[in-house]
């Protein structure tokens, strides 16, 4: 490995990079929460299967319809039922916390790739300087591809 990419690996989680993973885990955790409720606020909005408006069901008997409303309905009618439910809502959660979670890793790769840059230029033009092509060497050996623009 490119002694410049440890040093931006090392660099960037002190600065605190590891926040950026910690911070994206409680928002994706966050935004998995609101698609569930998304999901079941929608199905608040449906019938039961015994025709009642889940809206004026109260306690366990709408927390259940609400499940089966979120998969299509109860068994009984062809949808998924509570089982079901449960199932689509773990599934909505986990997609959107996967999602949120990848952009936060997304973000901390740019921030080493970013660090890395900096460290390739400053090598380039202490090399410059020098009058020497130390930089070129470390081409040939498998370092950066990065120009200085």
């Amino acid at each position: 490995m490119d002694p410049r990419l440890r040093q931006a690996i090392n660099d960037v989680f002190e600065r605190g990079g590891a926040t950026t993973l910690g911070g994206g885990g409680v928002i994706a955790f966050a935004a998995g929460q609101a698609r569930k409720r998304q999901l079941l606020g929608r199905a608040h909005a449906g019938d039961a299967s015994t025709g009642t408006p889940i809206s004026a069901l109260h306690g366990i008997a709408r927390g259940k319809a609400g499940l089966a409303g979120v998969a299509g309905g109860s068994k009984a009618t062809g949808g998924g039922g509570i089982d079901g439910g449960a199932r689509t809502l773990r599934a909505a959660a986990i997609k959107t916390e996967l999602a949120v979670f990848g952009i936060s890793g997304a973000v901390l790769v740019g921030r080493i790739a970013l660090r890395y840059r900096q460290l390739v230029v400053a090598d380039r033009r202490a090399a410059a300087a020098r009058g020497d092509a130390v930089g070129d060497e470390l081409d040939a050996e498998g370092g950066s591809d990065f120009t200085d623009d």
